[in-house]
């Protein structure tokens, strides 16, 4: 069997892209904005009928947390049973939705070394 070169070389097929930096550059320029509008202006601007469209509403709510509560000037939620922060380190970013006002916010940041310290405090 004959194979093209392009084909050889790793050309010829399309490989789905799984770059997220859109949304949470979209996400950032959001924040706070009412997230009702936020959401409400993605379902009005991706289609869940394409790959792309479905892909990113299958990982808005692994940046975007909606239910939280605000304790000492911190936002938590529960994750498998465990009280979380939100926090945002370098590129790693978490939002959540402001409990009281429904703002779309962007997580503490932290310093990388605090990231890990409070990821392993909370496992």
């Amino acid at each position: 069997m004959h194979e093209s070169m392009k084909y050889m070389h790793g050309g010829g097929s399309k490989i789905f892209n799984d770059n997220l930096e859109p949304l949470i550059r979209l996400l950032q320029r959001r924040c706070e904005r009412p997230w009702n509008k936020t959401f409400s202006e993605l379902n009005k601007q991706l289609s869940k009928g394409t790959v792309s469209g479905l892909h990113v509403f299958n990982h808005i709510f692994d940046y975007v947390q909606t239910s939280v509560w605000i304790e000492n000037k911190r936002a938590y939620y529960w994750w498998v049973g465990k009280k979380r922060e939100i926090v945002s380190s370098g590129p790693r970013k978490e939002f959540y939705v402001h409990p009281v006002n429904g703002l779309l916010k962007k997580g503490r940041e932290v310093s990388r070394k605090e990231l890990i310290e409070l990821l392993n405090a909370q496992n």
